[in-house]
């Protein structure tokens, strides 16, 4: 690795370590105070199930009396059910709350690890770039499908002492990026890593948090049977006992909704200002600006993602999938129009920070960089796959790996196609659309198609055609806006975009309206030119 280091020109860009990012008395305190209140909160959990065994246990010893004078069938019947009634509320209370302490995280797909021997360069540049920030190498790299990178303990718990970290990058965001803006990108994510002790209390937060959020979100079948049960026909007063359980279980997981919420207020505004101390990490390493346009650009990035997905779907009914997904994110990263663009980065500026963000505001951001050195330590140009020995292969790769553990998808070696050639086709079929949207208005008029919905729209003014498409092209890319918005953590204003709500599934449904709108008035054309 040090041959490496020493003989790449590349690396030769370096120019020494970036100066200490100090974390302040008053934030180190609030951590460590946050994250002990964090560890405290499961420990209220564990007195609520104290709680209610011990209610259980006294009803069970104090409230035999309720059997003493019984008279009549009727009257024992009740008895029962006010006795057995509560032992049973309280137990399957006891199951549903004690379950979650043993219930494991999903388990996440295998990642692509990249090996040194195959990536000489990003690795040698990795340790570079570790040592201009003051942060330990991690002993692996990892790559995704994703405009994302991340940093993270290799091994969770068993690594939370040591040096044995894990770097994740995402492959779309190499593609959409330049050297000093990835660069940047890693250098935030190390930022986290040189935070030393402040990133263990930080990961503990969110290893509670996390964990508070399956207790309350997460279920199983023993879920579906205690709903099926109650909907059941097996006896009145067993039903109503069931359904009283179901609701002291929605009590209690709203009561841990509570606490969960709380925690997260408190670790959202920690973890607002280690993204801070990130960012300074990275703004000191590529330069002021190089980092700033990656942040502002980051929702662009996140569109061309959300189009490349789109484009897949489409491509998925016909069983074709594009072998290389980061190269169709960077095709139509250079598609979108200069202003969708400009709104796409003007909406992410306005964006303000919400109360349970956990990254702040863009502008916040880079309002705080503003007072970092306007020249970095490292300058290189170029795109940033340079670092990569075969990033095209190493994209297929990965791509393929992507569909079959991400999406789920039953993809064959036979379902792929090369990227280029579903692009090329994309784009022919959008020349001749426009062509004919250019071209054929005159013959619209008057033409008579077999649907007779096409006929009435095919036999209306060419203009108002032309404007119904190009009204519909608008909608479907505000669509996209909207969607590229909300993955970049941010809320859409549904006064801007015309949505129902400023939600994912809103945006979502939005562009599938407009998308087939679309269809719709392309086909009116084409069946218009074909006669």
């Amino acid at each position: 690795m040090a041959t490496i280091v020493s003989s790449d020109p590349l690396l030769r860009n370096f120019a020494g370590r970036i100066s200490p990012v100090p974390v302040s008395p008053g934030y180190a305190l609030a951590l460590l105070a946050v994250a002990v209140l964090t560890v405290l909160l499961p420990l209220v959990y564990l007195g609520l199930i104290a709680l209610v065994g011990w209610l259980t246990w006294w009803h069970a010893v104090n409230d035999v009396s309720v059997f003493h004078g019984v008279r009549g069938s009727g009257g024992a019947k009740m008895a029962v059910v006010a006795y057995v009634g509560p032992l049973l509320i309280g137990f399957i209370m006891l199951v549903f709350m004690f379950k979650p302490l043993f219930a494991r995280p999903p388990e996440r797909a295998k990642p692509v690890s990249l090996d040194p021997r195959r990536d000489p360069r990003l690795f040698a540049f990795v340790a570079k770039l570790c040592e201009s920030v003051g942060a330990p190498m991690p002993s692996r790299i990892d790559v995704t499908c994703e405009v994302n990178a991340s940093a993270s303990f290799r091994r969770g718990w068993i690594s939370f002492l040591g040096q044995d970290l894990v770097l994740t990058i995402g492959l779309n965001l190499v593609a959409g990026q330049n050297l000093r803006q990835f660069a940047g990108v890693l250098a935030h994510e190390f930022g986290h890593f040189a935070q030393g002790w402040a990133m263990r209390a930080s990961y503990v937060i969110r290893t509670v948090n996390m964990w508070f959020a399956r207790v309350v979100y997460q279920r199983d079948a023993l879920d579906e049977k205690l709903i099926e049960l109650s909907n059941s026909d097996i006896h009145f007063l067993f039903n109503l006992v069931l359904w009283l359980a179901r609701g002291m279980v929605w009590v209690t997981r709203g009561i841990l909704w509570v606490l969960m919420m709380i925690g997260q207020l408190f670790t959202s505004v920690l973890s607002r200002q280690m993204e801070f101390d990130a960012d300074r990490h990275a703004a000191r390493l590529v330069g002021r600006e190089p980092f700033a346009s990656a942040l502002r650009e980051l929702p662009v990035l996140c569109a061309a993602e959300q189009g490349a997905h789109a484009d897949l779907a489409g491509a998925w009914r016909e069983r074709r999938l594009a072998d290389d997904l980061p190269a169709l994110v960077a095709s139509n990263l250079g598609q979108i129009p200069v202003g969708i663009r400009s709104k796409l980065i003007s909406d992410g500026l306005a964006e303000g920070t919400g109360m349970y963000a956990s990254h702040p505001a863009t502008r916040d951001r880079l309002v705080a960089g503003a007072a970092e050195p306007a020249e970095g330590v490292f300058a290189a140009d170029g795109p940033a796959s340079q670092l990569f020995a075969d990033f095209p292969g190493l994209c297929r790769r990965v791509t393929l790996a992507w569909y079959t553990d991400e999406a789920g998808l039953p993809v064959r070696t036979a379902n792929l196609v090369p990227t280029a050639q579903l692009i090329a086709n994309g784009q022919r079929e959008m020349a001749v659309a426009q062509q004919a949207e250019q071209t054929l208005g005159p013959i619209w008029m008057g033409s008579t198609l077999f649907n007779p919905d096409h006929e009435a729209r095919a036999s209306a003014d060419p203009a108002a055609l032309a404007k119904a498409l190009e009204a519909a092209d608008e909608e479907w890319l505000e669509a996209h806006a909207a969607i590229a918005i909300c993955a970049a953590g941010l809320t859409p204003d549904p006064a801007s975009f015309k949505l129902s709500s400023p939600t994912l599934p809103a945006a979502q449904s939005k562009r599938v309206v407009a998308a087939g709108r679309r269809t719709e008035l392309r086909a009116d054309a084409a069946r218009a030119a074909a006669e």
